[in-house]
């Protein structure tokens, strides 16, 4: 007997997101089929390709990209609040703040940055787990998931002397209105899943300790 790989009853985890990069002035829709396989519904909806290499260096999951609109969504701020060396350390006090009120956002640190002694709102953070770490591909993430208007403050220290671009996300949940037929096109044998359907702004963020 041959059977669908997936039907209402056990639908595929199909997530959608629309990307814009602040930096570039790129952006883009997403797609991650938990199969690793387009769906035909969605594949004809726009010109997607596999995204490879990935867009964000950290990506572990199968995902594909399509031209989007670009909306001028404001993009995080990661203001530096204050500054100082000793003892070939770097520290760093900053604000994050999302200027379009998301309700979360995030700061994304390189692998081998150096990174120690982070703290949020002056709470510690423990050091992130070898595995978490091992997934994201070396890199390490600060997430604030109750983003107050505001922003927080995250201290850190960094060594001296060695420049570190970091990334800065906020996160709306679901789609802008532009992506509505992106919404139609995944049919009722897929659903969104875990974080579900994003708007993703970012931005980078140079620092030169």
């Amino acid at each position: 007997m041959v059977a669908p790989a997936y039907s209402a009853k056990s639908p595929e985890r199909v997530n959608l997101q629309y990307r814009q990069d602040s930096d570039s002035g790129k952006s883009q829709w997403a797609v991650y089929p938990g199969s690793g396989r387009l769906p035909e519904s969605i594949r004809i909806a726009t010109v997607f390709h596999r995204d490879d290499p990935p867009t964000f260096s950290w990506d572990t999951q199968t995902a594909f990209v399509a031209d989007a609109p670009h909306l001028e969504l404001a993009p995080p701020t990661l203001t530096i609040l204050e500054s100082s060396a000793a003892d070939g350390k770097h520290h760093y006090r900053m604000l994050l703040r999302s200027e379009r009120g998301a309700p979360d956002a995030m700061v994304f640190f390189p692998p081998e940055s150096g990174l120690a002694a982070m703290r949020i709102q002056d709470q510690p953070m423990q050091p992130q787990p070898a595995r978490l770490r091992q997934f994201l591909k070396g890199w390490e993430v600060y997430d604030c998931p109750t983003m107050p208007a505001k922003g927080v403050e995250l201290s850190f220290e960094l060594p001296a002397g060695k420049p570190v671009e970091v990334y800065a996300f906020d996160r709306t949940y679901g789609l802008p209105l532009e992506g509505m037929f992106l919404l139609k096109s995944r049919q009722f044998t897929a659903t969104p899943s875990g974080q579900g359907d994003v708007t993703l702004v970012s931005r980078r963020v140079q620092l030169n300790p």
